[in-house]
């Protein structure tokens, strides 16, 4: 989904106003974001296979899937989510 409401320039005003559940769930987002880069990046360097990667993505979406009842960031997330179509096909 990549960036969402909070981006990073926006962190210091929150956390100036108090609001660090924002804060909290921008990074778990972020670090998702950079999860799945690394995981792309590991695809083109050959140290895993595109299938590999694609079931890597298919257990952390099932994993989100499951803990989105207990955080709404997992929910949202999970919301603009969109499946990747393979052009190498």
């Amino acid at each position: 989904p990549g960036k969402m409401d909070v981006q990073g320039h926006m962190v210091q005003d929150l956390y100036n106003e108090g609001r660090l559940v924002e804060i909290n769930d921008y990074c778990r987002c972020d670090l998702l974001d950079t999860y799945f880069v690394f995981l792309r990046t590991r695809v083109l360097f050959g140290e895993i296979s595109l299938d590999r990667e694609q079931d890597l993505i298919a257990k952390t979406k099932s994993w989100l899937e499951n803990n989105a009842p207990k955080v709404a960031a997992f929910a949202t997330y999970l919301e603009r989510w969109g499946d990747w179509e393979n052009p190498w096909k």
